[in-house]
């Protein structure tokens, strides 16, 4: 699943998230002491570093509590937009914002504004199953394995070794032109992205299970651990992949109507929906963000379904955000199984 992106975020993602700094991040600001409230100037001779930033502490005592817990009171997103979410354009180290003990960093004034005037719609929280009794794990199960049927089949299903679609996003006025979109894909785990900007080139992503990262024309950067998980959701988010991901050893289900179901992977909850008529699914749903960056629920329909080598594959995607329309897309060609270049997938190597 994506949405329309303004072009402007896509540059932002080349700037890159795992470029170590030599200055200090926060205006030098021991971390620790700022979470507790107190806007300390650390020293250098105390220093610390922790996902590419560099920090100064005030005391020993804060150098230990941090490297104790870096994720706690480091800057959080890996660097990226507090407003925006992991994986988003960087943030300014220097343009912070402390909210319930944890310090987010933004890309503009802007965007911390936006932040502090209603945090909680944009923090990211962690997902887990809801609770689910044995009746409703066995009818999700059967509704899962209903829908691989309709998709094309357990054999081909689970045997689609790689896939590539070509799609055009739909227009939304002068600032969001229509643009082309090119998904590959090396089973299992290996995807990539790109978005052609007409006199800007490609931006995009590649996610493989041990790294990722994002590129433009001219540059490729590594992303860390958190971002690398955050973009393998958004390739995971589609029918196919959640299908697929029914043998993972974290995956559940369960019923939540005649013909829907939820499921867990991989650290996200999504709701699915079939359609009555065919069993194949026709809406997905989870807590996602909106083009602007606030968390609430997006829902993904998925329509005119074409069989490709006998695998069942939405033609038009389409999503909304809190009811309000938040991108579309329709795709123009789709191959299955045929040869992908194993060189796109490599994070590290130039573009």
């Amino acid at each position: 699943m994506r949405t329309v992106v303004r072009l402007s975020t896509i540059l932002l993602l080349g700037a890159g998230f795992l470029i170590p700094q030599d200055k200090p991040a926060l205006s030098g600001l021991d971390p620790v002491l700022l979470i507790r409230g107190q806007e300390t100037p650390g020293k250098p001779e105390l220093e610390g570093r922790h996902a590419g930033f560099l920090y100064h502490f005030a005391s020993v005592e804060t150098q230990q509590a941090f490297r104790r817990e870096p994720d706690r009171f480091g800057i959080q997103y890996e660097g990226s937009c507090g407003k925006m979410g992991t994986g988003s354009g960087k943030g300014s180290p220097e343009r912070y914002w402390v909210h319930d003990g944890r310090i987010y960093v933004f890309a503009s004034e802007s965007c911390r504004n936006g932040f502090k005037g209603d945090p909680e719609n944009f923090v990211e929280k962690p997902e887990t199953a809801p609770p689910a009794g044995a009746d409703s794990k066995r009818r999700g199960r059967e509704l899962v394995e209903k829908a691989v049927a309709a998709h094309g089949g357990r054999d081909r299903i689970d045997g689609q070794r790689s896939y590539v679609e070509q799609s055009v996003t739909d227009a939304a006025g002068e600032r969001q032109p229509s643009l082309r979109v090119s998904l590959h894909a090396r089973l299992p785990g290996h995807y990539r992205r790109g978005t052609d900007y007409p006199n800007y080139g490609a931006y995009g992503e590649v996610v493989t299970p041990s790294e990722a990262a994002t590129f433009g024309p001219k540059t490729r950067t590594p992303t860390g651990p958190l971002t690398r998980a955050v973009l393998q959701r958004g390739f995971e988010r589609t029918p196919l992949e959640v299908l697929r991901a029914r043998h993972r050893k974290d995956f559940q289900a369960w019923a939540v109507g005649e013909t829907a179901f939820g499921v867990y992977f991989d650290g996200m909850v999504m709701n699915v929906e079939l359609d009555p008529a065919n069993s194949r699914v026709a809406r997905m749903s989870h807590r996602g963000r909106a083009p602007g960056g606030k968390l609430g629920n997006l829902v993904v329909h998925f329509e005119d379904y074409r069989a490709v080598d006998g695998i069942w594959i939405a033609h038009r995607v389409r999503s909304e955000h809190n009811g309000a329309a938040a991108g579309a897309h329709t795709v123009k060609a789709f191959d299955v199984n045929g040869p992908v270049d194993s060189g796109l997938f490599e994070a590290t190597a130039k573009p």
